[in-house]
């Protein structure tokens, strides 16, 4: 995944986005990508009162081992707070931390497999200069050796997978009822998570895989006075803008691309089933094409804003909806053509209508006068 946005609507509600491609080993892409992932079952949810979502950035593996292994611990520490033997989970800090923990164990596991294959003892044996085989000490004296598996430990070579594993990137979204809505950044070069500043976050497999989205949000925020910044934004214009976000990523990055995947946080909510919302993949890709009809000049912002919300917070058929975007297209035969591939400025002339979904709705296209 190259893309995860993080987005903070206001104290009690949140979302987060990201895309389903990765290049393996940046060469051959994929797009069976899953990184966004709630860290809580229904039952903790529901008896804290919390939710948490992890958007993991980098190598697949890794974030799946992180985010499953991280459930694990979640849900170890809450059996044992019903049994009456440890401490109850009352914040995302609490999760944050458990995670942390998490991805830090999954550097130094495979950090120590490599050392382990290579040259036998792992990376604590390193440290301190020696290592123990069946019951005996051996200490680890050829200089080249200590260096080589030093680097190992350390900077890997660029393009091997423990390379990949170093430059995970993360996003937590959280609510509990203490401090609401909450935003976490974690980066390999800073190693800690950490509060963010603004309403949204962004994270990329490299520096420049941000840069589209990053401009596309923030053209939004700078048009909010500060009065409604404090208060919140309107939900369906922010799912909007961080779909809006991830296209725009999609055009103009590399790694980026496939069916956006959607998360919303609703803390108002008395139950996980109605606080987690994840819309469908069928209902995200209508979304992208809606956004699209926008960008052309095919749809106007309140028929977007109307279908969004349909689709998002009504679950209205994302058929249905697709319907009614082309039937309220101001071209639907241009934005056909759109959605399909073709190059703006080389949509083929005509005026008869062209599928049997236009002529059972009786539309007729007249691309010269742009209308049906």
């Amino acid at each position: 995944m190259a893309i995860v946005i993080g987005f903070k609507i206001d104290s009690h509600s949140g979302a987060m986005i990201g895309d389903e491609e990765d290049w393996i080993l940046r060469r051959r892409k994929i797009f069976y990508g899953d990184f966004i992932s709630s860290l809580l079952t229904e039952e903790i949810s529901n008896a804290f009162h919390l939710e948490a979502v992890y958007g993991g950035m980098g190598m697949p593996s890794f974030s799946y081992d992180v985010s499953r292994n991280t459930r694990k611990k979640i849900e170890k520490k809450y059996y044992e707070y019903k049994a009456g033997k440890g401490k109850t989970l009352t914040s995302i800090d609490d999760i944050s931390s458990i995670l942390l923990n998490t991805i830090q164990g999954e550097f130094k596991k495979r950090i120590n497999r490599k050392l382990r294959s290579l040259y036998g003892f792992e990376k604590d044996d390193l440290l301190q200069g020696f290592f123990n085989y069946k019951g005996t000490d051996y200490e680890i004296k050829q200089e080249e050796l200590r260096k080589k598996a030093m680097e190992q430990a350390t900077v890997p070579e660029k393009g091997c997978l423990e390379d990949d594993y170093l430059e995970h990137k993360a996003l937590l979204l959280g609510y509990d009822s203490e401090n609401g809505i909450t935003l976490y950044g974690y980066e390999y070069t800073n190693p800690t998570f950490y509060l963010t500043a603004g309403p949204f976050e962004i994270r990329g497999t490299g520096e420049d895989e941000k840069d589209a989205a990053q401009l596309s949000i923030a053209n939004y925020i700078n048009k909010k006075p500060l009065n409604i910044r404090r208060s919140g934004f309107d939900r369906v214009e922010v799912i909007t803008e961080m779909i809006k976000a991830s296209y725009e990523a999609s055009v103009h990055n590399q790694e980026v691309g496939g069916y956006f995947n959607l998360v919303y946080i609703n803390g108002r909510a008395s139950s996980h089933e109605e606080r987690y919302k994840e819309p469908s993949d069928e209902a995200m890709k209508i979304a992208t094409e809606i956004i699209i009809g926008e960008k052309y000049d095919l749809l106007d912002k309140d028929t977007v804003y109307e279908m969004i919300n349909s689709l998002i917070f009504e679950d209205k058929n994302p058929d249905r909806v697709e319907e009614d975007m082309f039937r309220k297209a101001r071209s639907p035969y241009r934005l056909d053509f759109i959605l399909r591939g073709y190059k703006a400025d080389g949509i083929p002339q005509s005026k008869l209508p062209y599928t049997d979904w236009f002529l059972k709705n009786d539309v007729m296209i007249d691309v010269q006068e742009g209308g049906k």
